[in-house]
């Protein structure tokens, strides 16, 4: 393995001799941190992109709940309205030419 200063950001790119595939990249903030704070940050990081997927799970439950009552109560509405119109205009079976 060696290391090369990352074109982008200018941090330092480990790359794997033999498969020829980066390894790991620390950026020029992460240089000057420990593994273990660095750490941190990465579980800090993770942590909060999982509370933020349950924040949105959630509030995609909300609305699907929501979306379920209104069809609901739009079905019955629609119910009601075929009970109380008369059926005499409509045709009873096939309608041939």
């Amino acid at each position: 393995m060696f290391r090369v200063k990352c074109p982008v950001c200018g941090g330092m790119l480990t790359i794997d001799e033999r498969t020829r595939k980066v390894t790991d990249h620390v950026t020029q903030e992460d240089a000057g941190r420990s593994a273990g704070e660095r750490f941190g940050a990465v579980v800090d990081k993770v942590q909060k992109a999982k509370s933020e997927q349950e924040a949105r799970l959630k509030e995609a439950q909300e609305r699907e709940l929501h979306r379920k009552t209104h069809i609901e109560e739009l079905f019955k509405k629609a119910q009601q309205k075929a009970k109380d119109e008369p059926d005499v205009d409509k045709p009873h079976g096939p309608v041939w030419d």
